[in-house]
Parts: C-alpha cells; structure tokens; sequence
C-alpha cells in the first residue's frame, strides 16, 4: 500500500495531503505561477487552500523567502493567488 505524499504549507505549517494542498513554483529566482499540476519543474512551495493561509503568507512574505525570490511578488500575482481556487 502506497503511502500518502504530505507537504507542509508555508504560512502555517500544517502538514496535508499534496493533493489537499496548492503550489507555487518558480525557475531561477524567476516569476512565480501557480503549479496546479503539481508537477512543474523549479523551486516549490505549498499552501493550504485556505484564504487566511494565502493572506498570512502574503503579509510575512514567507513565499518569497521559501521560493528564494530576490524581488517582491507583483500585485498580479498576489490578486491571482487570493482568487485562486
């Protein structure tokens, strides 16, 4: 029996499920996007699909330092991230 494949978001640090759980990745330091495949090639992080998680994530900027971006996420990508589902 296969076990489950769990990653821990990195707003709050709960440890779900990957398939319970959003990622973002980005090549190089680049622009992030939003992997809903879950397969996409680059650095990853992953939240919880919850808004608060998303907001807390925004606000301590723990996706630019777990994705090691050197610039600050655009104002597009963070409305695309809220409005993600």
């Amino acid at each position: 029996m296969p076990s489950v494949i769990t990653r821990t978001c990195c707003a709050c640090g709960a440890k779900l499920p990957q398939a319970e759980m959003r990622r973002i990745s980005t090549k190089n330091g680049g622009n992030p996007n939003i992997d809903s495949g879950r397969k996409g090639a680059g650095r990853g992080a992953y939240l919880c699909f919850d808004a608060a998680c998303v907001s807390k994530a925004l606000q301590r900027k723990s996706l630019e330092r777990a994705l090691k971006l050197q610039n600050p996420l655009s104002n597009e990508f963070k409305n695309a991230l809220r409005n993600a589902q």
